[in-house]
């Protein structure tokens, strides 16, 4: 092969400048994911254990004295209602309720709690219970369109963060890394029987060496890394399909290449056994 031979090129052998270019792509998967987990390090800033002693107050405290029997005692029916309700009201949190289909009061009830719910809370501590409803309302309506095809755009699906992240989005590299794996792969191949010069062959601990860095960062990232709140089709195949299945698969064949034509050769080429037995040990080979 061509390559091999040659080495009269300015900047260095054909073969070198091959090895270069395509390690320092295989290199920036691990480097883009340390870079990433060192970022959210730094960004985590944990509360000082005094600050987590207490929790700031929402609202003002509930009204503890009994607001509704103040002045004289209740005379009419309705006012006597209300006094009933006032103190249903309050220990309404402390006792389970059993609902129905048509909920756990008429409608009439549900006119009189209003009544005794004024007297009991203040203006702001209605907003706030009426802001949590609200929430809720939002986050189950968010949750809807999630889970539909209008939700698409907006869902941070676990092959898009891993992408992002690892393989160079939004220009993603996917392609290019793949290549350089397999290019790599394939030259060291033919090396030994085209090599007459045995230049490959000495570089073969560093290829060896960089893939198995890549694989091992590229695998205990994705089998970490959470999922986010809006995937929600996420499937736990996800951490090995697609793209990430793509550039692991690249990386488990290429490191069989590599084992296989050059583990018998480990001593003369300096491949440590430590690293022979880390490239067998992913591609499932016995001995090294």
């Amino acid at each position: 092969m061509l390559v091999f031979n040659d080495v009269d090129r300015p900047g260095g052998s054909a073969w070198t400048q091959i090895l270069t270019e395509c390690l320092k792509v295989v290199e920036d998967v691990p480097k883009r994911i340390s870079n990433h987990q060192i970022a959210q390090k730094a960004n985590s800033n944990p509360l000082d254990a005094n600050e987590l002693q207490s929790l700031p107050r929402i609202s003002t405290p509930l009204k503890e004295e009994q607001v509704i029997f103040r002045g004289a005692p209740p005379s009419t029916r309705r006012e006597r209602i209300e006094s009933s309700l006032g103190t249903l009201v309050k220990s309404y949190g402390d006792r389970p309720v059993q609902v129905s289909n048509g909920g756990p009061f008429s409608p009439k009830a549900k006119q009189y709690l209003a009544l005794a719910q004024n007297k009991l809370l203040t203006h702001d501590q209605q907003q706030v219970m009426g802001q949590v409803g609200m929430k809720k309302a939002r986050n189950d309506y968010l949750e809807q369109i999630l889970r539909s095809p209008l939700g698409e755009p907006f869902r941070q699906s676990f092959a898009r963060r891993v992408a992002s992240i690892a393989f160079g989005d939004p220009y993603t590299e996917v392609g290019l890394i793949v290549d350089a794996i397999d290019s790599l792969a394939s030259f060291a191949s033919s090396s030994l029987h085209e090599d007459r010069l045995g230049q490959v062959a000495r570089d073969v601990p560093l290829i060896l060496r960089t893939f198995v860095r890549a694989y091992q960062t590229l695998s205990v990232f994705v089998n970490s890394l959470e999922v986010h709140w809006t995937d929600k089709s996420f499937q736990e195949e996800d951490r090995k399909s697609g793209d990430i299945g793509t550039i692991l698969g690249s990386l488990e064949d290429s490191l069989r290449v590599l084992a296989e034509g050059f583990g018998k050769f480990a001593t003369d080429i300096g491949l440590e056994d430590k690293d022979l037995k880390a490239a067998t040990t992913i591609v499932g080979l016995s001995g090294g």
